[in-house]
C-alpha cells in the first residue's frame, strides 16, 4: 500500500486470500471498518488509481465535502484505492425523489464546484491533452474534427483542480453533508471546460413512461443546467463568454468516450454539425 496507506492499522485490512473475488468494477467494503476499497475499471488503466488518490487527497486537505482517502492496496494485480465508506443516495436520485428541491440542489452543485477550481491541479493530467484525445477518437467527419480542435486551440490553458466527472449522480448526499466521488478522470485545467462537461453530463433521465415523462425530465434537466451555470458564474466570478466554445469541445469530447451508444453519437455528431456549421461556438 501506498500514498497515505500509513493511516491504515494492519488490522484493518482483509489477511491474504481472505479477499472476496475482485473484479474490474469492484468496490468492496472492509469488514468491521467505515472503508472501502475501489478497484480500477480496467486493467490497462492503473494509473487512474494513482490519479485518483492524488486528487482526492488535495480535495481532502482543502476541505472539501470528499470521503477520507486512505492510499492503495493491490489484490490479485489490481490495485485499488481505500477510501471512507460514503452512504447516502445521490443528488440526482434525491432531485427524482423531490423534484421541489431541484433549484437548491443546482445551487449546491455550483458551490461545491466553485470550491474544487479554487484548488491548484499541480501534478494531474492535462485537461487539453484530454479533450484533444478524446476529439482524435470521436467518430466526426474530417472537416468537423478540424474545426472543433481549432476551436480548442483558441481556448485559454488553465492550472485548476477540475473534477472531469462532476454530475448529480457523482454527489451523495449523506447525513453529514455532500460528497463527491469518483474523481478518476480529475485533471489540470480550465474552471469553464469542467464547467462545460458537468453541464453536458447534468441530464435527468426519467424512466420509463412515455412522451410527458420524457418532457418532463427535459425540462427540468435544461432548469437545473441553467440554475447551476449562473450560480457557479455568480459565485466563481467567472465569466461565461467562452462557454459556448467549451460547450462545443465538451460535446465532441463526449463522442470521443468508449462504449458510446451507436444511436446516440449519431443524433449527438447530427446536433454539432448544426452548432459548428451555423456558427454557435464556431
Amino acid at each position: 500500500m501506498t500514498n497515505g496507506a500509513e493511516h491504515l492499522a494492519s488490522g484493518d485490512m482483509p489477511a491474504s486470500g481472505a479477499w472476496p473475488k475482485v473484479t474490474l468494477h469492484s468496490r468492496i467494503e472492509i469488514h468491521g471498518t467505515d472503508r472501502i476499497v475501489k478497484f480500477c475499471a480496467r486493467p490497462d488503466e492503473q494509473y487512474r488509481v494513482e490519479r485518483e488518490q492524488r486528487a482526492v487527497h488535495r480535495a481532502f486537505e482543502a476541505g472539501l465535502p470528499v470521503p477520507r482517502p486512505f492510499g492503495t492496496v493491490t489484490v490479485d494485480g489490481l490495485t485499488g484505492g481505500v477510501y471512507e465508506r460514503v452512504e447516502g443516495r445521490s443528488m440526482l436520485e434525491e432531485i427524482r425523489r423531490k423534484p421541489w428541491t431541484l433549484v437548491r440542489q443546482g445551487r449546491l452543485m455550483a458551490d461545491i464546484q466553485a470550491r474544487i477550481h479554487r484548488c491548484p491541479g499541480d501534478g494531474l493530467p492535462s485537461q487539453r491533452e484530454f479533450l484533444a484525445d478524446r476529439i482524435g477518437r470521436a467518430d466526426l467527419s474530417a472537416r468537423l474534427r478540424r474545426r472543433v480542435a481549432g476551436i480548442l486551440d483558441r481556448l485559454p490553458d488553465g492550472g485548476a483542480l477540475c473534477h472531469g466527472d462532476f454530475h448529480p449522480g457523482n454527489i451523495i448526499m449523506t447525513g453529514d453533508g455532500p460528497r463527491v466521488l469518483d474523481w478518476e478522470k480529475a485533471m489540470r485545467g480550465h474552471p469553464l471546460g469542467d464547467v462545460a462537461m458537468a453541464a453536458f453530463f447534468t441530464r435527468l433521465r426519467g424512466k420509463p413512461g412515455g412522451r410527458f415523462v420524457s418532457a418532463a425530465a427535459s425540462c427540468a434537466g435544461a432548469l437545473l443546467r441553467a440554475v447551476y451555470v449562473r450560480t457557479y458564474a455568480h459565485l466563481s466570478g467567472v465569466g461565461l463568454s467562452q462557454l459556448a466554445d467549451w460547450d462545443v469541445v465538451a460535446t465532441a469530447a463526449y463522442l470521443g468516450r468508449r462504449g458510446l451508444e451507436p444511436g446516440r453519437g449519431a443524433a449527438l455528431s447530427r446536433c454539432l454539425e448544426r452548432r459548428v456549421n451555423g456558427g454557435g461556438g464556431a
